[in-house]
């Protein structure tokens, strides 16, 4: 990461920073914020703006905050340099909230700045990236163009309900009973399609992509040190992430998506169903089978705290199959490598169009 000095700086810095980076997106930065944004002048390049985020009981506030026109490269984007200065329900603050990504800058004049974006620790001030909002322009219409088209399900539909800017939202790569994702908030919504985030998901998966997008309703605002933590729970599913870029992610209304289901089933050595759970992969073909290898370990040890008593575990798919057997009085450690070792071979004979896996645990004893 390139650091400048985020002092309020002038025109004629911006000039040399906009002619050495050589990045259209530098100017585009500045001019937005300068020029093009009825935003509130404070002193030098700072101008007031407003940081919209959800808050308990699905209420929306507008956090005021100073936005400071230094641009920041990071990661081959051009961020803004801002700080937070208010007050909330959890007291003051002057720095960010935890899951605060994506959501929209917005200037006294009601116009979009841009997204918060990545969280500058090592600063001498407490700071956060703000993506332009001429990098978010520019990934909507990438999104549209380059967003990854999956052959959707014919039941799928635009889920009801208003999505607004500014929603908590969460991204999963596998839901269900195993979760893994990150939060943040929607930055804006058009035309059936949303941004959110303010960064992409993995840098180093920047194109076409497939994940889910819940709501994540908050249920309270925690002070966390300096910081405000939103505790949130997992809502309906309102669309899909197929984009992301430096500057975010790009989303389209459409559910359910293509994906690939987990189940794990414990049985006693009779065949009695005892415990079932399951989860959901997005079926994005370069990282599914990544996806699942991941939620399967986390699937099977929930439903199998107790197998080192002796058992038999098969995986199997429609058209392939593979099991072994864990001895009674094996060592945990033991089990567990076994476990994990065989689950990655399987993943690995799955086929591309899968859609279910299968895991049943089949106890050597009659009750768990």
């Amino acid at each position: 990461m390139t650091q400048r000095s985020l002092r309020p700086i002038r025109s004629t810095r911006l000039a040399r920073f906009a002619s050495i980076s050589g990045r259209p997106a530098a100017i585009a930065a500045v001019a937005l914020l300068s020029c093009a944004q009825p935003a509130t002048r404070v002193e030098g390049s700072a101008w007031l703006a407003s940081v919209r985020v959800e808050a308990q009981g699905g209420q929306f506030r507008d956090l005021p905050c100073t936005v400071q026109a230094t641009p920041i490269e990071w990661g081959g984007a051009v961020y803004l340099a801002g700080e937070f200065t208010g007050r909330d329900g959890a007291g003051e603050w002057q720095t960010n909230y935890y899951g605060i990504s994506g959501a929209p800058v917005v200037s006294t004049g009601g116009d979009l700045l841009g997204a918060c974006s990545k969280t500058f620790g090592a600063a001498a001030q407490r700071v956060f990236g703000i993506t332009p909002r001429a990098e978010l322009d520019r990934l909507l219409e990438r999104g549209r163009l380059l967003g990854m088209a999956p052959a959707w399900p014919s039941d799928v539909t635009e889920p009801a309900g208003v999505l607004e800017a500014g929603a908590s939202v969460i991204v999963l790569d596998v839901w269900g009973d195993v979760v893994l994702g990150t939060t943040g908030h929607v930055t804006l919504v058009r035309d059936g399609a949303f941004l959110s985030l303010g960064h992409p998901i993995n840098p180093s998966e920047l194109g076409p992509c497939l994940y889910a997008a819940f709501r994540a309703p908050v249920l309270a605002i925690h002070p966390d040190g300096d910081h405000r933590a939103a505790l949130t729970r997992l809502g309906e599913a309102f669309g899909a992430i197929t984009y992301t870029g430096a500057a975010g992610c790009y989303g389209v209304r459409r559910w359910p998506i293509p994906s690939v289901e987990l189940r794990c089933r414990l049985v006693s050595r009779s065949g009695r169903s005892l415990l079932e759970r399951r989860c959901f992969v997005a079926a994005d073909p370069r990282r599914w089978r990544a996806s699942l290898g991941r939620a399967a370990p986390m699937l099977f040890w929930n439903c199998a705290p107790d197998v080192r008593e002796g058992g038999e575990v098969e995986m199997s798919s429609p058209t392939t199959s593979h099991a072994f057997r864990v001895e009674p009085g094996s060592a945990h450690d033991d089990v567990r490598t076994q476990a994990h070792r065989n689950l990655h071979e399987f993943m690995r004979t799955l086929e591309e169009d899968v859609r279910r896996v299968e895991i049943t645990i089949r106890l050597d004893r009659e009750q768990a």
